[in-house]
Order: C-alpha cells, then sequence, then structure tokens
C-alpha cells in the first residue's frame, strides 16, 4: 500500500519544500495511543487503519500557474506566502468533509469517479476566483483586513477571511465563529446556531498565543486534551513561511499535513471512469484529487510548536455543541492550572452585546456604509 501511495504522488510532479530538522520517519511502534482527529489508535495493532484515515484528509498545499490573484499583475502561486492560508482550506475541508461525509469516511482511487458530494467539496477550493474558499477569495478576503495579496495571514486573520466567506457559501451549510480574547462564550455559539432558518453546523475557531518566542510547554497537556476530542479540527499555526495544519499527536509528537509541497494547479473537472490504480499502472495521470491526498505522516515534537496558533472544532447540531463545551469545561479548564481559553456560560457585562455573522448581517452592515456615504458632505 505504501508504494502505491507513494507512487500516486511522485506522479504529480510533487518537490517538498519544507524546512530542515522535521521527522519524517513513518509509525513509531508505542504503548501509547495516536490520536488522529479524535479518534484513538494503536501503532502496534491500527497501523493500516491509520494511514487510511491520514491519507483520507484532504492536503491543500502551494500550487503553481493559476490565474493572477486580484488582477492581471498579481501572483500567479502562492509558493512562500500562502502556507497559513493552505492550512486554514485544510481545517475547513476537514470540517466540512466531516458534516457531508462523515468521520467514518475513507478516500480510494475509485472516491472522485463514484462520489459526487466529495468531488463538490474538492470544487469549493479550487484554484480561481469562481470558487467559493480558492486562495484568491481568502487572499482577496485578507485585503479588507490589512493584508495585501502576497503577504502571510497569521492562524487569525484566516480564520476571520474564512468566517467572512462562509457567509456566501450555500454548499457548505457551515456557520463559522472565531472565539475572542481567548474566551469561547456558550450563549454566543447557541445564539449562531438559532440564527439560521436552516440546520446547519458549527465551526470554533479558537485563536491562541501560548507564548512569547516559544510555545510554553506548560500548554502541552491542554492541546493534547483538545486533539482527543471527538469535535477536534486540529490545530492551525506556525512561523512566517513555516505555517503546518495538525491533526494528531502520539506521545510528545505531533502528527501534521504540510502545505509546503508546490504542485501544479488542479481542475477539478466531471466524474471519470477507471481508478486510479489502473491509471497509474497503465502509465496515464491520475485522477485531478490524487495531490489532494498526502500519503507520507509526518511528526514533530511538541517542543517546536510555535506560540501563535488556532485551534478548530465542528459541531453537526446543538446537542454535539453541548457535548464539546461539557467536555472542555470538565476535562480542560477545570483540569489544568493553565488552560488554553476561557469557556463561559454568558458574555462579559462590558462586552457589547453579540451580533451573528450571516450574509443579511453582512448585507445590513453594507447598506448602512452605503448611507453614511450618501449623508456625506464634502466642506
Amino acid at each position: 500500500m505504501d508504494s502505491y501511495w507513494e507512487s500516486m504522488v511522485e506522479a504529480t510532479g510533487n518537490s517538498y519544500e519544507s524546512g530542515a530538522g522535521v521527522e519524517y520517519d513513518d509509525l513509531p511502534l508505542s504503548d501509547e495511543p495516536l490520536y488522529l482527529l479524535g479518534h484513538a489508535y494503536s501503532t502496534k495493532h491500527d497501523r493500516e487503519d491509520i494511514r487510511l484515515d491520514h491519507l483520507s484528509r484532504l492536503w491543500v498545499t502551494y500550487r503553481r500557474d493559476f490565474s493572477p490573484i486580484g488582477g492581471s499583475e498579481g501572483p500567479k502561486t502562492d509558493k512562500g506566502w500562502g502556507c497559513m492560508l493552505r492550512c486554514g482550506q485544510m481545517m475547513l475541508a476537514e470540517a466540512i468533509v466531516r458534516v457531508k461525509l462523515g468521520r467514518a469516511w475513507r478516500w480510494s482511487g475509485e472516491s472522485f469517479a463514484n462520489d459526487a458530494t466529495y468531488r463538490d467539496i474538492l470544487r469549493l477550493f479550487e484554484d480561481n476566483k469562481a470558487a467559493p474558499f480558492s486562495i484568491h477569495q481568502i487572499a482577496s478576503m485578507g485585503v479588507s483586513d490589512g493584508k495585501p495579496v502576497g503577504q502571510w495571514f497569521g492562524p487569525n486573520t484566516v480564520a476571520q477571511a474564512i468566517r467572512k466567506l462562509s457567509a456566501f457559501d450555500q454548499f457548505a451549510n457551515l456557520l463559522v465563529h472565531v472565539a475572542l480574547d481567548n474566551t469561547v462564550i456558550i450563549d454566543d455559539l447557541k445564539a449562531l446556531l438559532r440564527s439560521s432558518a436552516d440546520s446547519k453546523a458549527l465551526l470554533l475557531f479558537v485563536p491562541l498565543r501560548l507564548g512569547l518566542s516559544d510555545l510554553n510547554q506548560q500548554y502541552v497537556p491542554a492541546l493534547k486534551r483538545c486533539l482527543e476530542m471527538p469535535q477536534s479540527l486540529g490545530i492551525i499555526g506556525g512561523k512566517p513561511n513555516h505555517a503546518h495544519y495538525f491533526i494528531g499527536y502520539q506521545g510528545n509528537e505531533l502528527y501534521y499535513l504540510d502545505p509546503h509541497t508546490t504542485q501544479d494547479c488542479a481542475a477539478i473537472g466531471p466524474a471519470v471512469s477507471g481508478v486510479a490504480a489502473a491509471a497509474t499502472a497503465s502509465g496515464s495521470p491520475p485522477p485531478p484529487d490524487a495531490s489532494y491526498h498526502c500519503p507520507s505522516l509526518r511528526r514533530m515534537p511538541f517542543a517546536r510548536l510555535d506560540p501563535s496558533l488556532a485551534v478548530g472544532f465542528v459541531c453537526a447540531n446543538e446537542a454535539q455543541l453541548d457535548d464539546l463545551c461539557a467536555s472542555l469545561v470538565r476535562r480542560m479548564v477545570q483540569q489544568f492550572d493553565l488552560p488554553l481559553f476561557e469557556v463561559h456560560q454568558t458574555r462579559p457585562s462590558h462586552w457589547p452585546a453579540f451580533e451573528p455573522y450571516t450574509l443579511a448581517s453582512q448585507i445590513k452592515f453594507d447598506q448602512q456604509e452605503d448611507e453614511e456615504d450618501d449623508n456625506y458632505v464634502l466642506l
């Protein structure tokens, strides 16, 4: 199985560009469980299950030769600046897969041909302006927050961009919330879920700063606890030009997907007949989705994790949200002297009233701005 998937990646012409000092050894045998997005495995007994679970996550990397971002003179590749945007796409993609296909969904060489929902999810992230969550859209949304196209994003900036874009998407069926000031307010999350006439899932980003230049190691147990929860979407974080999407841990090491592989721009066309194995055996190109799945498990010590990061969670409904909040309080806030963040039922009295960010609220905001412009008198 390993050699098969390695040949698939080689067929895409990938070139790996991550920094030195990262451990590429596959799956070390250990008595400690390996947690992958909330699911516990044994590296002694579940090795193939671990590989397939990891392989099934959407891997979004640097691309080249896509249409220019922000006009004809804009960049045609995100190599060197887009890694955090790609990590944000991966966390969002995992949330959508979880909602649309379920945590037990697994990828195969036939998925592209046979699974229309899976193809629709991939199309959300195509590298063109028309795709709802393309790098074009995320980078352009960052301009409104003072981030020129081609500038590196931090975890909070990419989370805010995804929150704004989600209001315009009709397929993913997600409501996105970005927690403020290291604080999760339960009533705000419930108000957001109840603000939609349709039943929608919740994607929660919690941006954090867990140290100055280095991660405060006292936070590691709480980070592990978050990665163990079934609602976990992992962690996005990293230094400029070196961001990763962390999806699990074992012992004192994190497992992650790395966007620092530059691949050709891939168009997600209609379904094609045949399977990837047959295509590879005949020497013809693999299906378009082959470059969205990474066969190589990569890991690194918690000690190398940058202190600027964001943890993510997804809840399909209010019952799952109740379970998540109760688990965060019981298993993280109450158990550690230094929890990652606070969880409160209601907003602090000095905070302004919560207003859910939806398409309707965005239209209202735009109309208010237009009215203010109309009432402006040049003297």
